[in-house]
């Protein structure tokens, strides 16, 4: 969970959302051209005046390149692996630097509505991941545990097979 901001750190479609916390799952919720992604960071957003709930997701794959995203997420990660509480413990990390302006890409994505829990949901493509070292993707593995869910993409499968729309919008702006 972020530390709360003065003023709400993001405007989509005229409206403003605060940062409510961000989960990174293993493996992705999504799919990409038919395949999980190795993980997703997803970064949950919650209005400030009503309305439906923001979910930013971003895949994570295994490479060699890297990035400030991918030097947070790493930081991030490792902290957590070493510092982990016993269950129902809580922790706290302080990292220098850490702005979610880092993470999220400058890039284009899709969005969709997601009627099952209310919530608009933008998701970058995976030619725009978070690229970690098969070592840190090996380490978070270790550390969480996937659990069956549907698949988030085949909801969005079923809503263009609906006829609703599932679109590319402009850029996510923070």
């Amino acid at each position: 969970t972020p530390d709360a901001a003065k003023i709400p750190p993001v405007t989509y479609n005229q409206q403003k959302y605060n940062v409510n916390g961000f989960v990174i799952v293993s493996p992705s919720v999504h799919t990409f051209n038919g395949s999980t992604a190795a993980a997703e960071l997803v970064i949950e957003h919650t209005p400030v005046q009503g309305g439906s709930k923001l979910n930013v997701a971003i895949p994570i794959v295994s490479s060699s390149d890297a990035s400030s995203a991918s030097n947070l997420i790493t930081e991030i990660i490792q902290s957590v692996s070493s510092n982990a509480p016993a269950s129902g413990e809580t922790a706290n990390l302080s990292i220098n630097g850490f702005t979610l302006q880092s993470i999220v890409p400058n890039k284009p994505f899709y969005s969709y509505t997601s009627s099952n829990d209310n919530a608009d949901n933008i998701v970058f493509d995976i030619t725009n991941a978070i690229g970690l070292s098969s070592s840190t993707i090996t380490t978070l593995q270790k550390i969480i545990k996937p659990f069956p869910m549907p698949s988030v993409s085949r909801i969005a499968d079923d809503a263009v097979t609906n006829n609703q729309r599932l679109a590319i919008n402009p850029i996510y702006g923070i």
